[in-house]
């Protein structure tokens, strides 16, 4: 599928040919049906929610008028999403938005000739699509991986640039996502003089038990994954961090928003909004990578931040 077929499959073919004022409005409201792990990221007013919505009225279209949605999320239990997929399928919605791995394996498994748009990791690696120029069957969207970049690699070097006597490191990941299993999501140079604690959650009732793990290891720093189940637990996640003085890098900007220290990870707002974009594309790679840092933290930590770390950030919250 192609991102034409998508854009066709949300507004009738209308995004064939973008909006001009004045268009004559869509003979059929069409739906969109947004399938989520959790209500965090699905929720309104989330960057991976707006995104498509912004670059939708960017191109003239009106919810209500043009389109509805129809969210639905798992709350964090990943067996609940193949039964929720099946739902939206049953309604049945033009489109299906997810995110994730498991969102996106229980949307394949419900249909097949619905246009399914995912943003997640590697959906190559995954199986989901035969390439990103071609992808294939009912499945596109936009993916997390450069193709060459790793994130876990790019993590523990901003920490050691940090701490440059580090040779701990907590990593808090979903044990359902085998795209960041560690020894996929940290290449093994970037592990030299390094032990790693990974902690796993399979929902968000597990996360207690894994951070008591992280604690009994006496690590010195923390990161995440960066799959929806634990990003929506950013909150917890960076409350225990500031707790137990953990500087930490995460995949996400609202980690720092929190209070973390760093986020670094491709800009998810730009990334996702290509999905709204009309031409035959393959499935998109980020274009941007952020570099957060939150200095309010670094201080109350204790940690004085390198001037050529500052420098190569892209916002510096003081």
């Amino acid at each position: 599928m192609d991102r034409r077929m998508f854009v066709r499959a949300l507004t009738g073919g209308l995004l064939a040919a973008p909006l001009v004022a004045g268009a004559q409005q869509a003979a059929k409201v069409y739906r969109i049906g947004r399938l989520s792990l959790s209500a965090f990221d699905a929720r309104p007013g989330h960057e991976t929610s707006d995104a498509v919505l912004d670059g939708l009225r960017e191109l003239g279209y009106v919810e209500g008028r043009d389109f509805l949605i129809e969210r639905r999320d798992a709350n964090g239990i990943s067996d609940l999403l193949p039964k929720l997929a099946e739902e939206l399928v049953r309604i049945p919605v033009d489109v299906l938005l997810v995110t994730g791995v498991t969102a996106t394996a229980a949307a394949r498994r419900a249909t097949g000739t619905i246009p399914i748009v995912c943003m997640m990791g590697d959906p190559v690696g995954q199986g989901f699509v035969k390439s990103l120029a071609h992808p294939g069957a009912n499945i596109t969207g936009v993916t997390l991986n450069t193709g060459g970049s790793d994130l876990g690699g790019k993590f523990l070097q901003l920490l050691r640039e940090v701490l440059p006597r580090l040779s701990r490191v907590g990593f808090l990941r979903s044990i359902n996502n085998p795209a960041t299993a560690p020894t996929v999501f940290f290449p093994a140079t970037s592990l030299s003089g390094m032990r790693l604690v990974t902690a796993e959650i399979r929902d968000p009732d597990g996360l207690d038990q894994a951070l008591d793990t992280l604690i009994h290891s006496k690590i010195q720093a923390l990161t995440s994954d960066g799959d929806p189940l634990t990003d929506a637990q950013s909150g917890r996640i960076v409350k225990f961090a500031i707790g137990r003085r953990l500087p930490g890098v995460f995949p996400r900007r609202h980690f720092v928003d929190a209070g973390g220290l760093m986020s670094y990870g491709p800009n998810i707002y730009g990334t996702w909004k290509r999905a709204a974009v009309p031409a035959d594309l393959p499935v998109e790679q980020p274009r941007k990578f952020d570099l957060v840092i939150n200095l309010k933290t670094a201080k109350a930590l204790g940690l004085t931040i390198p001037p050529s770390l500052l420098q190569r950030a892209d916002q510096v919250i003081e």
